[in-house]
């Protein structure tokens, strides 16, 4: 998850919102939340780039806990399994049938855009009911077929940094956006 982004100049905005009632940490609260809004959107478009899913897939798996005047602290998280591979339009791993039926048969198919067609031999088609998988035996059971987990792709350190530094740019804005629509709320 993003971390560390500060926000500068707390003892400006203490001066400018003197006179407003809780001013500060309103105007602190909102950015927060505002800003944790962006970063999930950032990160969704980030893994989108590298990650061969639809975005619905992203952001159901994400969790967050918004700021209050009193705790200004807002985080969010990804609690996901393995994705399957399914073969519904929601997921889109473009599985492609290889060879013949037989022991020989099996799909390739494409988790991350940045890396090539990944090939499972002997995997073939099962439906669950309204769900298609890929599965395959593993020591004589069937088991569906697993790849990447999205709180993996959040943990990633070229996606984290690209959105603590879209975050970060946000919030200044918004920090200042929030005083002046306090400042001029309050004459």
């Amino acid at each position: 998850m993003p971390k560390g982004i500060k926000i500068n100049g707390l003892d400006e905005i203490k001066l400018y919102l003197n006179d407003v009632k809780n001013g500060s940490n309103k105007a602190l609260k909102n950015t927060v939340n505002r800003t944790i809004t962006v970063a999930k959107k950032e990160s969704t478009k980030e893994i989108l780039k590298d990650l061969n899913v639809d975005k619905k897939t992203i952001t159901k798996t994400y969790g967050q806990k918004r700021a209050s005047q009193k705790s200004l602290t807002a985080k969010f998280w990804s609690r996901s399994k393995p994705l399957s591979l399914q073969l519904e339009p929601e997921t889109r791993f473009n599985a492609t049938a290889l060879g013949r039926r037989g022991s020989n048969a099996g799909y390739s198919f494409t988790i991350k855009k940045s890396k090539g067609k990944k090939i499972v031999p002997g995997a073939f088609r099962m439906t669950k009911g309204q769900n298609t998988f890929l599965v395959a035996r593993q020591k004589g059971r069937l088991k569906p077929i697993y790849t990447t987990r999205i709180s993996d792709m959040l943990e990633n350190k070229n996606i984290n940094e690209k959105v603590r530094e879209k975050a970060s740019d946000f919030q200044v804005e918004e920090l200042s956006s929030q005083v002046d629509k306090l400042i001029k709320k309050n004459r």
